[in-house]
Parts: structure tokens; C-alpha cells; sequence
């Protein structure tokens, strides 16, 4: 004989936490929106063999810094800011400045960016995601509250 699940434990399509599945779906789009922003463009410089070595390592740190962006902010987003941790929304605001702002500030010191829009909207969208997350974590259908 089973044991029928108790509501909100994943058996009646919650994560088991409160939080709604399409909660879930929102954030995972707005971060994976955040990822391929930064995949799409940049990979494609990691097989242009006018690029250099260095080049090609700044390609590829990029590509890995979007994705632990994006897993990280998932990650921050659902579990610790959304039970209203206390210094959950510090560590999210940090993954901003680390991530988002550093790239913004950056500009007039390095003055990349002069060739595409790329970088901007890889960057505008990760600003976007965080944001987005945050709502998410904190609305009244995604709290505990």
C-alpha cells in the first residue's frame, strides 16, 4: 500500500516549497535568456582563427562566467532571498556588481564595445534576469511571506 504525497511535496506539480511551477519556468527563461546572450555571440569567436590565444581564453572565460551567473542566480533567487534569508538579497546585489556592473564601469577604462551590440544585450539581459529573479523570489506567489 503507498502513501499518498502530501500536497506541495512534488506530487501535485509544486516544487514541494511553496513555489509555483511557472514561477520556476519564468526564472530559468530569464536566466537562460541571460546565458545564450553570452553563448551565441562568443562562441562563435572561439573558431575564428583571426582571433588570438588570448583572445580566444577572454571568449571562453566569458562563456563559463554566464553560466555560473545564470546557475548562481537560480540558485539565490529560489532558495535563499525567496525563504527571506537575511543576507540573501546581499549576495544577489553582489553577483550584480561582480557580473553586470563590472562589465558596465569597465567600458570607458577599456573602451570595448565599440564593435557590436552583443556585449550590451548579453549584459543589459543578465541586469534584466537578476531583476526579474528578484521579483520572482519576492512576489507573494513566490515567497514565504
Amino acid at each position: 500500500m503507498s502513501t499518498p504525497l502530501p500536497a506541495g511535496s512534488g506530487g501535485d506539480g509544486s516544487r514541494g516549497d511553496g513555489c509555483p511551477p511557472l514561477a520556476v519556468g519564468l526564472l530559468c527563461v530569464a536566466f537562460g535568456l541571460a546565458l545564450f546572450t553570452a553563448l551565441v555571440p562568443t562562441g562563435e569567436h572561439l573558431g575564428d582563427d583571426a582571433w588570438t590565444a588570448h583572445q580566444k581564453f577572454h571568449a571562453f572565460r566569458e562563456i563559463f562566467l554566464a553560466s555560473l551567473f545564470s546557475v548562481t542566480g537560480i540558485v539565490l533567487c529560489l532558495g535563499p532571498l525567496r525563504r527571506g534569508e537575511p543576507h540573501a538579497l546581499s549576495a544577489v546585489a553582489l553577483l550584480g556588481v561582480g557580473v553586470v556592473a563590472g562589465f558596465w564601469l569597465g567600458l570607458p577604462i577599456t573602451g570595448i564595445g565599440k564593435g557590436g551590440v552583443e556585449p550590451f544585450v548579453n549584459h543589459g539581459v543578465q541586469a534584466v534576469a537578476l531583476v526579474a529573479g528578484y521579483g520572482i523570489a519576492r512576489s507573494r506567489s513566490g515567497s514565504r511571506a
